[in-house]
Parts: structure tokens; C-alpha cells; sequence
């Protein structure tokens, strides 16, 4: 994929998040990945049970937060307005 990057296009990938460890972010900088989207399937409850795990929220959030913090992403809010403020009301309680 870094072939694709020198060769000018832009390339990303969609991922769940829950695996996302520092060393992960660190491969995806150096493959220069352009832009990755995380699903989040709703709340806690909602996401866990979607996703047949009890914990998996936590993980995909914390993926999200090692994105954001490596500075290196473009983190956006683009659809469901509605659930987001959801959400920002939810981390105000973490």
C-alpha cells in the first residue's frame, strides 16, 4: 500500500477498532494511510450486543482515542448528528 501512496493515490481502510494497539497506529502511519473509518454501531449496549461481545465498546473506543491521539488522522463526526450527541453526552460521564 505504500507502493499505491508513492504512486499518488490515497488509500485507507474500515475497520471496527477494537483491535487498534499503538504499534497498529504505528504501521499506519508508516503505510501512510490517508483515512480510516471505525464502525460504531450505537451505545454500549447497542454495540456490544451487535457485535456479540461485552466488551468490545471499550476496545473500539479506545481504538478511536489511539487514533485521535496520534495526531496523524483526520478524525470526523460525519453522519448520524443525532447519535453523536448521544455519544459526546456519554464521554462526559467517563
Amino acid at each position: 500500500m505504500r507502493y499505491a501512496n508513492e504512486l499518488g493515490f490515497s488509500w485507507g481502510m474500515v475497520t471496527n477498532g477494537a483491535l487498534i494497539t499503538p504499534e497498529i497506529v504505528s504501521q499506519m502511519q508508516r503505510a501512510k494511510m490517508s483515512t480510516i473509518s471505525v464502525s460504531l454501531d450505537g451505545l454500549e449496549n447497542n454495540h456490544n450486543w451487535l457485535r456479540n461481545s461485552k466488551d468490545v465498546f471499550k476496545r473500539t473506543i479506545n481504538g478511536i482515542k489511539l487514533l485521535a491521539s496520534s495526531k496523524s488522522f483526520d478524525v470526523r463526526e460525519k453522519y448520524y448528528q443525532d447519535f453523536f450527541l448521544l455519544l459526546g453526552a456519554y464521554f462526559l460521564f467517563l
